[in-house]
C-alpha cells in the first residue's frame, strides 16, 4: 500500500478529512481477506479432504475448489465474479496509476513542462497501453516460470519492501533527503536479496538439500525462513541508510512547497471551483488536520502494537491450540469477516443517502425536497 501509486492518487484525490478515517477503516475491512477466507477455506479444504496437492494449493486453487464442492457450478460463478471483479479493479487502478506518473511527472516535468492538457491525455492514454502490455507480459513470464501465488507473495516484500520507510519519512519528517530516500530504498533492496539468498542456503543446507551442501533454487528460496530473512532485511534496512544520510545532508524541506507544486500541475483544461478547494475553516482546516494526524499517529501505532506484536504473543502461552481454543479462533475470524462485509457495504450506503435519497425523490415526485440535494455544483456559464 505504501509504494502502490494507486492507493497515492486516491489518498490525493479524497477529501483530507476522509483520508485518515478511510484508510484506517479499509485497512481493517482489508483484514479479513487474508484472515477470514484464509481459515475458513483452508480449513473446508482439509475437512473435505479435496483431493489438492501442494502445488495446487499454492497456486490459489483451494477457494475455487471449496467454493466447486459446496455449491457446484454456482459457487464456481462466484470464486471467477469474485476474481474478475479484483483483477479489473485493481489493474485498471494500476494502469491509471501508472500513465499519471508517466504523464506528470516524467513527460509534463522532464519533457514538455508547458504541456496542455490535451498533451497529458495523450501521454496518459499512451501510458496506459503501454503499461497494459508490459504487465501482460510479465504476468505471462511468471506463469510460464512456474511461480505459484504463494511463492510471489512471499517473496514481493523483498523488492518494495525497502521503499516503506524512505516514503514514510518523506511524508513525515522535514530532514529527509531525496538523496537519502532514493539511496535508502535501493540499497535496503540489495540487502534483501542477499539475505534472502544466503537464508535459503543455509535453511536448506539444514534441511539437507543437495546432499547436506545447501542451494539456492526455487524450492530453497520459497522457504518461510529465507523470505521472512529478505523481507525484514528489505524492510528494515533503509533506517540504517536514509535516517543517518538525512541526519549529515538534511533537506530541512517546506511543507508550503507542496501547494506550489499542486498550482504548478494544474494543465490549460482543468476547471476549478470551490469544491476543488479546501476549506480554510472547518474538518479540512490546518488545525483539523493538527488533530487528525496526532489521532492517526496514535490510533496506528496502538493498532500495530495489537496486531503485530500483542496477538502473537498472548497465542503463544496456547501452544497447540486445543479444540475449543481454535473454535474460539475460528469464531473471532467470522465475526471480522461479517463485521468488515457489514462495513463496505452499509458505510458507502449512508455517506451517500442524501444524493441516493435525491434521486429517488427526483425520479418518483419530479423534484428534489429540500435538504436532499446532491452536493454538486452547476457548470458555469460559458464564456
Amino acid at each position: 500500500m505504501f509504494v502502490d501509486q494507486a492507493y497515492w492518487q486516491g489518498a490525493i484525490a479524497a477529501k483530507p478529512s476522509a483520508t485518515y478515517k478511510g484508510y484506517l477503516l479499509g485497512g481493517m475491512c482489508w483484514f479479513a481477506i487474508p484472515f477470514t477466507l484464509a481459515t475458513t477455506l483452508g480449513l473446508s479444504g482439509r475437512a473435505f479432504d479435496l483431493p489438492l496437492t501442494f502445488a495446487e494449493a499454492g497456486s490459489g486453487l483451494v477457494p475455487p475448489a471449496v467454493a466447486a464442492h459446496t455449491m457446484g457450478t454456482g459457487g464456481a460463478f462466484l470464486i471467477v465474479l469474485q476474481l474478475f471483479m479484483a483483477v479489473t479493479a485493481s489493474g485498471s487502478a494500476e494502469q491509471i496509476a501508472v500513465a499519471s506518473i508517466f504523464s506528470y511527472d516524467i513527460f509534463k516535468r522532464y519533457f514538455k513542462p508547458n504541456a496542455t492538457g490535451k498533451d497529458i491525455i495523450l501521454m496518459s492514454r499512451v501510458g496506459v497501453f503501454g503499461y497494459g502490455i508490459i504487465s501482460g507480459m510479465l504476468a505471462v513470464t511468471l506463469q510460464q516460470l512456474g511461480l505459484n501465488l504463494g511463492w510471489v507473495y512471499n517473496a514481493m516484500g523483498i523488492f518494495i519492501g525497502s521503499a516503506v520507510v524512505p516514503l514514510s519519512l518523506a511524508l513525515t519528517w522535514a530532514k529527509c533527503s531525496g538523496t537519502a530516500a532514493v539511496a535508502g530504498a535501493i540499497l535496503a533492496q540489495f540487502a534483501g536479496l542477499i539475505a534472502w539468498m544466503v537464508q535459503a542456503k543455509l535453511t536448506s543446507k539444514k534441511l539437507g538439500f543437495n546432499g547436506g551442501k545447501g542451494e539456492v533454487t526455487y524450492e530453497s528460496l520459497g522457504l518461510l525462513n529465507a523470505q521472512l530473512a529478505g523481507n525484514c532485511a528489505s524492510l528494515f534496512g533503509s533506517i540504517f541508510v536514509t535516517i543517518p544520510l538525512s541526519l549529515a545532508f538534511p533537506q530541512n524541506f517546506d511543507w508550503k512547497e507542496l501547494r506550489k507544486i499542486t498550482d504548478a500541475n494544474q494543465v490549460d483544461t482543468a476547471e476549478t471551483d470551490d469544491s476543488a478547494k479546501l476549506d480554510a475553516e472547518g474538518a479540512d482546516s490546518p488545525a483539523a488536520m493538527d488533530q487528525a494526524l496526532s489521532w492517526t499517529y496514535k490510533t496506528g501505532s496502538i493498532l500495530t502494537f495489537i496486531l503485530i506484536i500483542l496477538w502473537p504473543v498472548l497465542a503463544i502461552p496456547a501452544g497447540h491450540f486445543t479444540p475449543s481454543y481454535w473454535g474460539w479462533w475460528v469464531a473471532l475470524a467470522i465475526i471480522w469477516g461479517l463485521l468488515a462485509t457489514i462495513s463496505t457495504i452499509l458505510l458507502p450506503l449512508i455517506e451517500a443517502r442524501k444524493p441516493i435519497m435525491a434521486v429517488f425523490n427526483s425520479l418518483i415526485h419530479g423534484h428534489v425536497p429540500e435538504g436532499h440535494e446532491p452536493s454538486v455544483h452547476p457548470p458555469k456559464a460559458e464564456a
